[in-house]
């Protein structure tokens, strides 16, 4: 978290408002606000941050306070006194470490996604696809390990269930029934991976708001399942107090699971494994009455629901708003409309008509933005022996092809002049040349709207996400990047230079 996100739980946490905090340490309420907001940082001489971790002490005197604080500095409130002096000294230290973890937990998910490829889950050979199946009655069960074997069960209902269906998933329980066990994991995970290649569908409700953080370390740890298409997942916005905690799995055609504990103690916990249809009904619209309080932490697409993208994409682009993309390769963005209707008629391509006024629109909508929007593209020009040698993939043909279609020569000079083009005829179009990637996706984000994550390589996955922290997270990201331009490289001029000399040395006519 940064310092503002910290500050800002601490006073949802205890209940502070602006106006209270800035009357207990003599500062103006609008001072507190902008520190709230992250419109303000802290000085490096700050003398405040006492004062407010003292005063915000005196009013975390409750054990779902005190609860939530060590959630979020990650302790043992066993091992730490609860008195105001010594929650004073922690709130010092968490808020004086301004140091963020995120741009290290973006590098993290960006790292996964390039380097994704599906692995044969290791398991028995035995019952359906060589997965072990569990069974269980209904019933009540208390602990961990029964936990454990109601959820093993839950899929194995599911697995043998005669349609596909859609699994509506949530827990904020301590997660030690799931990681606690590494053979356990394996066999969840397992299961999990056939349960989704059977058809079936998952809502699953993310409880990330406190952190961004853990918004970005929820989505590495559940990208495999990503990766499979068939995921949709939310996250509630608002701070939960900590204090009851509840797991729901349910299958709205076979099954349920409810489970409940009270703060990070799961070792008691009551499970119910349900199998009558009355009482799955009920939690199935419990369930739905949730999800209403929901937001969508973001849309996954693949090749099979590339309509949908293409619908997305057109609503994303449609909002006004700054734009920086950066690519191993060159954009979409700027590929000229001629090429795509090549390729388009050399694949056959079914929905060619579709895709071609895409396109179209989408040309139209660039040359409409940079009238007053700024579009930055961030790239590395690749090495000529690898387009003379056809290696470098062009970025989106993933999407409407089963396999990669590669640049030649010409495709590529085309490409590029149409760039320097628009660097000559508009000002707001900007081009920052990188001398190296260390990974093939690409980021196309539009300030205060919205990011689209696209992997290319098979297997090929776009993710959306509008989430405004996660947004803001990757745009400051991105500036750092161009801060990697060399001095020879920057400016368009130079930008202009570097390629027209880069399309000499390719040495077509």
């Amino acid at each position: 978290m940064d310092f503002n996100e910290k500050l800002d739980f601490l006073m949802k946490l205890t209940n502070t408002s602006n106006s209270m905090l800035a009357r207990h340490i003599a500062m103006d309420p609008s001072f507190v606000s902008r520190l709230r907001s992250g419109t303000r940082k802290p000085s490096k001489n700050e003398d405040y941050i006492e004062p407010i971790s003292r005063f915000l002490s005196k009013r975390c005197t409750e054990d779902y306070q005190r609860d939530g604080l060590f959630d979020a500095l990650g302790i043992n409130q066993r091992h730490i006194p609860t008195d105001p002096t010594s929650i004073s000294g922690l709130m010092i230290s968490w808020l004086q470490n301004r140091e963020s973890t995120t741009d290290d937990s973006i590098l993290s998910l960006i790292k996964n996604i390039d380097e994704f490829s599906f692995k044969k889950p290791q398991t028995q050979n035995t019952e359906a696809a060589g997965l072990p199946l569990e069974r269980m009655d209904s019933g009540t069960y208390v602990g961990i390990e029964w936990k454990r074997q109601c959820v093993l069960a839950f899929l194995s209902a599911v697995i043998q269930s005669p349609s596909p269906q859609t699994l509506l998933l949530y827990s904020n329980e301590d997660l030690e029934w799931l990681a606690g066990d590494p053979a356990f994991t394996a066999k969840w995970a397992a299961l999990f991976f056939e349960v989704l290649k059977r058809g079936n569908n998952v809502k699953i409700v993310h409880t990330v708001s406190r952190s961004l953080d853990e918004m970005l370390t929820a989505i590495k740890e559940w990208l495999p399942f990503y990766m499979t298409g068939r995921i949709e997942p939310m996250y509630y916005p608002k701070t939960m107090d900590g204090v009851f905690r509840r797991t729901m799995f349910i299958a709205p055609e076979t099954c349920a699971l409810i489970s409940n504990s009270v703060g990070s103690v799961s070792s008691s916990s009551v499970n119910n494994y349900f199998t009558d249809q009355t009482a799955i009904k009920a939690y199935e619209l419990e369930f739905a009455d949730f999800l209403r309080q929901c937001r969508p932490l973001m849309k996954i697409f693949n090749p099979i629901s590339s309509a949908e993208h293409l619908e997305s994409m057109v609503e994303f682009e449609n909002e006004d708003g700054d734009i920086m993309i950066r690519s191993r390769i060159l954009s979409s963005f700027t590929f000229p409309q001629f090429l795509l209707e090549r390729i388009l008629k050399e694949l056959n391509h079914p929905d060619k008509t579709s895709m071609l006024t895409f396109h179209r629109i989408r040309l139209n909508r660039l040359i409409q933005s940079l009238a007053t929007n700024r579009i930055t593209e961030i790239v590395v020009l690749p090495a000529i022996e690898d387009i003379k040698e056809k290696r470098i993939p062009i970025g989106f043909s993933t999407m409407f092809s089963e396999k990669e279609i590669p640049y030649d020569q010409y495709t590529m000079k085309a490409h590029l002049e149409n760039v320097v083009s628009l660097l000559k005829h508009h000002e707001n179009y900007n081009v920052a040349l990188l001398d190296s990637s260390d990974d093939d996706l690409s980021i196309y984000i539009k300030e205060n709207v919205g990011l689209f994550v696209l992997k290319y390589s098979i297997p090929s996955i776009t993710f959306a996400i509008n989430e405004q922290g996660m947004t803001s997270a990757f745009w400051n990201y991105l500036k750092l990047k161009m801060k990697q331009v060399t001095p020879d490289k920057s400016g368009k001029e130079n930008t202009i230079k570097a390629i027209n000399d880069y399309i000499k040395r390719m040495g077509v006519q």
